[in-house]
């Protein structure tokens, strides 16, 4: 599998850590990477509700 939004997807799907995904999502979507427009959110679990790296924090 080559390096690209397919490699990211599967590595985002395989992943089971929420907070990490949540976060990795964030971060791509802060920074503008051009590849987060082609990744494909919907069979990715995020979890349901708010998550927060802080207790009372963003």
């Amino acid at each position: 599998m080559e390096w690209g939004p397919d490699l990211l997807h599967a590595l985002l799907r395989a992943c089971t850590q929420v907070k990490a995904k949540r976060l990795f999502l964030w971060f791509s979507d802060r920074h503008g990477h051009t590849w987060r427009q082609a990744l494909e959110t919907d069979h990715i679990d995020l979890g349901r509700g708010k998550r927060m790296l802080i207790k009372g924090g963003a």
